[in-house]
């Protein structure tokens, strides 16, 4: 089902919760005045729709879902970050770890 757009001071309204229990989805909210709580989510999602779903065009919901899968494994196990010295997260845990 998809949900109409919403405006984010719009999230706690009574007709929007009302739609999503409908739908059996649990919304996700950070703590009052805290915008920082999301921000892990919010970089990942940013740099996926840019990265990815920005330059593809897809013509189902199944090949959409592989290519987010593939997106996803590639984000945790191959991506290389200045931060961690030019290694992937993998390398840098198993650094880490040997450490």
């Amino acid at each position: 089902m998809l949900l109409p757009p919403v405006e984010p001071s719009q999230y706690q309204h009574s007709s929007w919760r009302h739609l999503l229990n409908a739908a059996g989805a649990i919304p996700s909210m950070s703590r009052k005045a805290t915008c920082l709580d999301n921000a892990v989510a919010e970089n990942f999602f940013g740099h996926l729709k840019e990265e990815m779903f920005h330059h593809d065009t897809f013509t189902s919901a199944e090949e959409l879902t592989t290519a987010i899968d593939d997106y996803i494994c590639w984000w945790n196990t191959e991506r290389i970050s200045i931060k961690r010295k030019g290694l992937s997260p993998v390398q840098y845990r198993a650094q880490a770890l040997a450490a």
